[in-house]
């Protein structure tokens, strides 16, 4: 019963936005840049200024530095979702925790033992909101990606 309770408070979070547990800060999906200010620093970088966030607890315990891009070529750009490179023991570890809180993942063709696969995946969605876990390129190596927030901003590989 704890479990579902749990998974229902994690969902309705993520449809408002991202809480930051540790903060006790529950930022608001859709927020105007302008007044995004719980960030620790922001980097220009041409064509978009990325926000990043430092040492944060989200989802029921996942330690996590994160960031979001304000691209400058859109108009009316808002805070629509956070991404984050993690190690695959990281993804591993990640994977079986929300797998524990929000359930069997919608999607997942990541087998963590054998890496074979470049183009996996693992998502799961409620509210027009997603969390997907996925690998990338990375300097000539491999890494993985966590996005939340938007489906629609999260299935854009960025």
């Amino acid at each position: 019963m704890k479990i579902h309770i749990i998974l229902l408070k994690i969902w309705k979070n993520l449809k408002q936005g991202i809480f930051i547990e540790n903060k006790n800060i529950l930022i608001n999906w859709n927020v105007k840049f302008d007044f995004l200010n719980n960030y620790d620093t922001k980097q220009d970088s041409g064509d978009r200024i990325t926000y990043y966030f430092k040492n944060n607890i989200i989802l029921k315990g996942i330690e996590l530095n994160f960031e979001t891009n304000k691209w400058k070529h859109l108009k009316n750009n808002k805070f629509e979702y956070i991404s984050s490179i993690i190690s695959q023991e990281n993804a591993e570890k990640i994977v079986n925790h929300l797998t524990t809180y929000i359930g069997i993942p919608d999607f997942n063709n990541i087998d963590f033992k054998n890496l074979e696969d470049y183009d996996c995946k693992c998502e799961w969605s409620k509210f027009e909101r997603k969390i997907k876990i996925y690998r990338i390129e990375l300097h000539g190596g491999f890494a993985f990606k966590i996005k939340i927030g938007a489906k629609k901003v999260v299935d854009e590989y960025i």
